[in-house]
């Protein structure tokens, strides 16, 4: 699925339908959370 897209306008529909489902949504939250929380720190 390497779909390319000339701008955000193009893209922004794709990914709201993409994320549409509820169980989606919130694997998605929780796996950039997780990112966030192993990223490394400026401090």
């Amino acid at each position: 699925m390497s779909q390319a897209f000339a701008s955000f306008s193009e893209f922004y529909p794709f990914y709201l339908g993409e994320h549409s489902n509820r169980t989606c949504r919130r694997l998605h939250f929780v796996g950039s959370c997780m990112a966030l929380g192993f990223s490394p720190r400026p401090w």
